[in-house]
């Protein structure tokens, strides 16, 4: 077995001293290193700022501003105007962006005062009503033995306010046989999945969820055996998501897939 790619992903997001939340999604990929850094208002979660850099080498840096995105809202209603932001962008660096803006979503935990929340029962409450029906998690509150704010908590974080790690890997195992590893921890979840292709014909798809909100999300691993005999060059994210039980299955565990379907194709094509 022989390791032909690695990638990772890694999100931070943060209080800056100007008080703004600063989201960063860096990428890095033989040998060139991508980070998106957006600064957001902790309010209103409108981005005032962004920006793209960019290493190929220790000597070659580029700064792009990302001036579409600015006064978009960094969150999930944010619409037609961050739809059209990442339309406007390359495939890598919309995914970036839209890694960042997941960050300052789940930072949002952390942000009650400034986001209009008298208490995190409150805002657990909320999401309820707001998310229900999504997720393996919001699909079914009847079951869940622990509602969002007994799992995170209700200290407030002055700085670090959410951090996540996304690392893939892509081993050859013979003659167009592959295994792809996918993997992410932050600070609620940790999940590992393993694909493994003959053809680019899925034959095996494993996941385990280490670290997750409740024992209810868990569940969401046995739709993984949807993805048995389907070829990994025509499953689009849509269809993806059909395949991993839509609102009863888990939106983490469908973006590791199709990060790691992204994975298999920088190297097959």
């Amino acid at each position: 077995m022989q390791c032909l790619l690695q990638r990772i992903i890694q999100t931070r997001v943060s209080r800056s001293e100007g008080g703004m939340i600063v989201a960063e999604t860096a990428g890095m990929e033989k040998g060139v290193e991508q980070t998106v850094i957006l600064s957001v208002e902790p309010d209103s979660f409108l981005v005032r700022e962004a920006r793209l850099e960019t290493f190929v080498t220790p000597a070659d840096e580029a700064v792009i501003p990302l001036q579409q995105l600015r006064g978009v809202k960094a969150y999930l209603d944010g619409g037609s105007g961050l739809k059209s932001a990442l339309k406007s962008l390359d495939r890598p660096v919309a995914s970036l962006v839209a890694e960042a803006v997941r960050g300052v979503v789940q930072a949002e935990t952390y942000l009650l005062k400034e986001r209009g929340f008298n208490s995190s029962a409150e805002y657990s409450n909320y999401w309820e009503n707001m998310y229900a029906g999504s997720c393996r998690y919001y699909s079914n509150l009847e079951r869940i033995l622990h509602h969002w704010d007994e799992y995170a908590g209700s200290r407030e974080r002055r700085n670090q306010l959410f951090l996540r790690s996304k690392t893939y890997l892509l081993y050859g195992l013979g003659p167009n046989h592959y295994l792809t590893i996918g993997s992410l921890v932050d600070t609620f979840h940790e999940l590992n999945v393993r694909l493994e292709t003959n053809n680019a014909v899925i034959g095996l798809a494993e996941a385990d969820f280490l670290r997750v909100p409740d024992p209810v999300c868990a569940e969401a691993a046995s739709f993984l055996a949807n993805l048995a005999g389907t070829d990994l060059r025509h499953l689009r994210k849509k269809d993806l998501a059909h395949f991993l039980g839509g609102g009863q299955g888990c939106i983490h565990l469908i973006d590791i897939i199709d990060d790691c379907i992204d994975t298999f194709a920088s190297i097959s094509s």
